[in-house]
């Protein structure tokens, strides 16, 4: 299980709007993940997770499931 956690708070930058530029981040890009085995270090392959599915949108919290295809990046 993956548990991701973080604080916007725009009162503490400086920077004009930096929250909106950080959401408009995350809904257009994406966590890539490689998965090895762990005992012997062999690389299995990479996923991609969009970003956009993780936002809040005003609940508390999220909880999701997800099954994601493994694809090797280097034949892609």
């Amino acid at each position: 299980m993956l548990t991701w956690t973080e604080t916007i708070d725009p009162s503490q930058s400086s920077i004009t709007e930096e929250h909106d530029d950080f959401i408009n981040y995350l809904k257009e890009r994406y966590l890539t993940i490689d998965i090895f085995d762990g005992q012997t270090q062999f690389y299995f392959g990479s996923c991609k997770i969009p970003l956009f599915e993780y936002l809040r949108q005003g609940k508390d919290v999220i909880t999701k499931a997800k099954e994601c295809e493994i694809f090797d990046p280097v034949k892609s």
